[in-house]
């Protein structure tokens, strides 16, 4: 029983921080996408 409990927990963790990377990523993408119109318009 508790080996399923890791394995579950262990899937999990790795959802979340797929998930976070990605939400990074984004945001990353959103911000240098908004520097380089900044930019341009100078």
């Amino acid at each position: 029983m508790l080996k399923y409990i890791l394995i579950f927990a262990d899937h999990l963790r790795r959802a979340a921080g797929f998930i976070l990377h990605s939400c990074l990523s984004a945001i990353a993408a959103f911000a240098s996408n908004k520097i380089a119109l900044f930019c341009s318009d100078i």
